[in-house]
Order: C-alpha cells, then sequence, then structure tokens
C-alpha cells in the first residue's frame, strides 16, 4: 500500500510538468505532496516499531541505528544524485522513484502468503463479552495486541468489532 501511494503521488508531478501549467499544474502537484504525505502517514506509523520488531534483543541497539543510517544516507546522497537525473532528464528523477517504489512493493508482497498477513479465526485472541475482567486481562497483558474481536460465545462476533488494549488498561 505504501508503496503504490508513493508511486502515484510521483507519477503526478511529471504530469503536471509536461500537459499543465499555471494554477492545474500547481493544483495537481499540491495533491501529489498531500498524496505523499498521506504515504508518510502509513509509513511514519510503522517504520520504528517494525524495525524493533524485527531486531534480536541483544542487538536492538545495531538494528535502530542502521536504521537511523539508512536515513542520513539518503538525505546525503538523494539530492546530488536526483540533481544530476533532474539536470539530465527533468521527468526522469519522478518516474524512477514510482519505478522504485512499485518495485518495492511488488517484491513485499512476492515473498507473502496468506497465512503472513491473516490470522486464522480459530487462533485469533479474543475477548467474550461474558468475561469478567478478571478473566481476560491476563490474555490482555500476555499477548500484548494492541486490539482485541469482541466475541459472543463460540467465536460469533459481537455488535462491537474490537476493543483497544489502551481502553481496557
Amino acid at each position: 500500500l505504501l508503496g503504490v501511494t508513493w508511486a502515484m503521488s510521483w507519477l503526478l508531478v511529471p504530469i503536471a510538468g509536461i500537459w499543465l501549467a499555471g494554477l492545474a499544474a500547481t493544483a495537481l502537484v499540491t495533491a501529489a505532496m498531500a498524496l505523499f504525505a498521506i504515504g508518510e502517514c502509513l509509513h511514519g506509523a510503522v517504520q520504528g516499531p517494525l524495525v524493533a520488531d524485527l531486531a534480536e534483543p541483544r542487538l536492538y541497539g545495531r538494528y535502530m541505528a542502521l536504521s537511523a543510517l539508512s536515513w542520513s544516507v539518503g538525505f546525503a546522497l538523494g539530492p546530488a544524485i536526483g540533481g544530476v537525473v533532474l539536470d539530465a532528464w527533468p521527468t526522469g528523477v519522478w518516474l524512477g522513484a514510482a519505478a522504485l517504489c512499485l518495485l518495492a512493493g511488488a517484491l513485499t508482497f512476492a515473498e507473502l502468503a496468506a497465512r503472513d498477513i491473516m490470522v486464522a479465526r480459530a487462533q485469533m485472541d479474543v475477548i467474550d463479552v461474558a468475561q469478567t475482567p478478571e478473566q481476560f486481562l491476563p490474555q490482555v497483558i500476555l499477548t500484548a495486541h494492541s486490539r482485541f474481536p469482541v466475541t459472543e460465545g463460540e467465536r460469533g462476533f459481537a455488535n462491537q468489532p474490537a476493543v483497544s488494549s489502551r481502553d481496557i488498561l
């Protein structure tokens, strides 16, 4: 989702520069930046926790440092490389960025199976509406999920689809 969101935003920029002018071009570039900002929000919310989840506990600091280093290298090399490409082919930077985002998204999904993304209903950690807090609080603390589906009886879902752990605790 993130790669497609960013790719779409980068594809709008050359359209604004080639086919539009004035207010129409400004509006399309503004829309492209708004779409990119949505991608930034998606990325910013998961990037740090994802690195932390992937890290072995003894290597946590190294993983976080390498993540920060990757951003620093990008900030240092990006303008230099982008400037050369922009000088040679003005729309190339945007089309190249879009292609890289789509490629990264495709490679990410190429290795995933449905079981990597979804949890079988029988394996879900749920809270039954009939449970008392004393019954479900240990489960909430032990599993450390952020949300729990609320069920009635044998895995029948209640009207409220999920409850936040923050609200419970």
